[in-house]
């Protein structure tokens, strides 16, 4: 689907540097379900400055619009990943349309993104492996797949001290399997169908 300015095929950023930009929104994509608007701003109100500066990782980006959305705000540094290879190449497009940006500040932010394209448990677990580590973890993956425990656990082990892990979910998470992960959820909301909420390692 070309990239055009049909709004419909649209969602855009919220805040931050590169505010109502829009970004491409494959609406033939199975389970493809952008975090609406008013959950980002929530989000981004809940970490308020611990944005600025920090390393972020989205690893079931889709359109990038939770992670694009933090780099707009201040993020240092961004890993987007999916596995849906259309979704890659329009993300890719996107980021090189803004790296030859008037604006030399969009050039530079777009400059610290990484886009990959694989299985984003896999790639985790190689990240934490590897001793990477990051401020947010995002996960947005596809409902129903019932894998929120091993997700969070991921999450976990590349998790920098201080960090925090954002997740959504068609149901309510257990706070007792936040607790098997040594994890607390701090903040939670709900939107529709979607559940969110801000988790960080308990005693923290």
């Amino acid at each position: 689907m070309p990239m055009g300015n049909d709004s419909r095929n649209q969602v855009r950023i919220v805040g931050g540097l590169l505010r109502r930009t829009p970004l491409p929104l494959d609406a033939d994509r199975d389970g493809l379900r952008p975090t609406p608007e008013r959950v980002r701003a929530t989000l981004f109100d809940w970490l308020a400055d611990e944005i600025v500066g920090a390393r972020v990782a989205d690893p079931f980006c889709g359109t990038g619009a939770l992670g694009l959305e933090a780099l707009s705000r201040g993020a240092a540094r961004l890993w987007l990943n999916d596995r849906h290879r259309p979704a890659v190449s329009r993300l890719r497009a996107w980021l090189a349309e803004r790296g030859n940006a008037r604006d030399p500040r969009v050039a530079e932010a777009v400059g610290h993104v990484r886009l990959t394209g694989g299985d984003a448990l896999a790639l985790m677990g190689a990240a934490a492996r590897t001793g990477e580590r990051f401020d947010l973890v995002l996960l947005d993956p596809p409902f129903g797949d019932g894998a929120e425990t091993e997700l969070l656990g991921a999450a976990r082990e590349m998790l920098a001290p201080g960090g925090a892990i954002y997740l959504e979910s068609g149901r309510a998470l257990d706070d007792g399997v936040a607790e098997t992960l040594s994890l607390a959820v701090t903040r939670r909301g709900r939107a529709g169908r979607v559940h969110y909420h801000l988790l960080r390692p308990a005693g923290s």
